[in-house]
């Protein structure tokens, strides 16, 4: 830390000629997307051990689906992964550990009653667009959202970035996705999943990369 800042006492007025006024003044209102990152989630020998198995179960994948947040219909509508649901007590245990402070950090105070984990793959030209862990269909709400990104070292494939959006609310009201943030490899990104919306880029290259996702339910 290097100190606070201290400014000059007298202000320089800038001038209407400078900075003219508008009647048209309409800011867009950027809300960033409540999320946080742990690196080293697993630490190197049960990442590599993860991603083994992964890939020694990789004809047990099945095509990964989407349910729509208003009406709940299930389709595989922008969204070409597969996917395998998993249990795991390690890596429970160790979301569990980290559930106290994401809360605290993130704001959330919505009471975690259950989880779901979820390995999923994304091949050549696998993408997963622009979606929210959200919904409004009764007994379906995502409180909580945590991806863990792996894949082979050094990188052997290209796209395949998860990114995070945050929310641009413009001066009628409407919401829009807006910047984007995405986490490295071998990090845990859980996030609240009352608003932010994500997606995965597509790989041109065959890429051997699994992700595990675990939500918790109000």
């Amino acid at each position: 830390m290097s100190g606070y800042a201290m400014e000059p006492a007298k202000p320089t007025k800038i001038s209407f000629q400078a900075l003219p006024p508008s009647d048209r003044w309409s800011p867009t209102l950027v809300i960033p997307a409540p999320v946080c990152r742990f690196e080293g989630f697993l630490g190197a020998e049960r990442a590599d051990a993860l991603l083994e198995y992964a890939i020694s179960r990789q004809d047990d994948f099945r095509a990964g689906t989407v349910r729509d947040p208003l009406t709940g219909e299930v389709s595989r509508k922008g969204r070409d992964s597969l996917v395998l649901p998993v249990a795991s007590e390690v890596f429970s245990a160790h979301l569990a550990d980290c559930l106290p402070l994401v809360q605290e950090v993130l704001g959330q105070r919505a009471v975690l009653d259950r989880s779901v984990t979820v390995l999923t793959a994304h091949g050549e030209g696998g993408h997963y667009g622009i979606h929210t862990d959200a919904s409004r269909v009764r007994d379906v709400g995502t409180a909580l959202s945590a991806v863990y990104y792996l894949h082979r070292r050094p990188r052997g494939f290209g796209g395949g970035r998860l990114r995070l959006y945050d929310t641009a609310v413009d001066g009628e009201g409407r919401a829009r996705p807006a910047e984007t943030t995405g986490p490295s490899n071998r990090s845990t990104t859980p996030s609240c999943s009352s608003r932010p919306a994500r997606s995965t880029r597509s790989s041109p290259r065959p890429a051997r990369a699994a992700g595990s996702r675990t939500t918790g339910s109000r």
